[in-house]
């Protein structure tokens, strides 16, 4: 474990950037030099004990992290802003929109907003309710992010890795998704056709371009 954010940083630095979530995450903080972390979804802790932040939230109704209680409960009482909110929760959509309401309601200035599970692979890992309790599930979370990306007061691409690792920033969108089906009749094939341009899909080196607005 690293005694410092800026230990860890470096490390970072030396590798390929990021590969998975909570490198993505440490490097976020790094980069920006984040105090406040807020993780919405802990389960076993994988990812909220590997963030390096000095001051970490956790919530979850069944294990881990600090707070047990819902994303709903959390938030009706929550009154503080972090700096960067990672969103790893209940993989429904439904539920994942009202996640990201309420986490851009308590996001610092200047903050960032990390949700896991945007790119499913298969068309089982997606259905919900899940089907099996065995394997991948990454539920219809790419529904929520496809709706994002039509929003004009934010920017959002995917990290191409980790089962999809959507960056989302409150700016202008520098590359607006004009669809022509509502969200509710999207189906996976329409996302397989799509992928890429629906989520805005990044290798690690272009989603870091992406953070820092240097490029589409």
């Amino acid at each position: 474990m690293y005694t410092s954010i800026k230990k860890a940083f470096r490390f970072l630095k030396r590798k390929t950037l990021f590969n998975n979530r909570s490198e993505l995450v440490n490097f976020i903080i790094g980069s920006n030099e984040y105090e406040t972390y807020l993780e919405i979804g802990c389960s076993k802790d994988k990812t909220f004990g590997s963030v390096l932040a000095k001051k970490k939230v956790g919530v979850d109704p069944q294990s881990g992290g600090t707070v047990r209680a819902t994303s709903d409960e959390f938030f009706k009482k929550n009154r503080e802003f972090f700096d960067i909110i990672f969103l790893d929760g209940l993989h429904h959509s439904v539920q994942l929109e009202k996640d990201v309401d309420n986490a851009l309601k308590c996001l610092s200035a200047n903050g960032t907003i990390v949700i896991h599970d945007a790119n499913p692979l298969t068309e089982e890992a997606q259905q919900v309710p899940r089907k099996s309790k065995g394997g991948i599930w990454n539920g219809d979370v790419w529904k929520t992010i496809v709706a994002l990306r039509t929003r004009a007061d934010i920017d959002l691409a995917v990290g191409a890795f980790d089962y999809g690792c959507a960056v989302l920033i409150p700016r202008n969108n520098t590359d607006l998704l004009i669809l022509n089906k509502d969200i509710s009749d999207l189906t996976y094939s329409d996302l397989d056709k799509n992928r890429k341009k629906w989520l805005r899909l990044k290798s690690p080196s272009k989603l870091s371009r992406f953070m820092r607005n240097e490029s589409n």
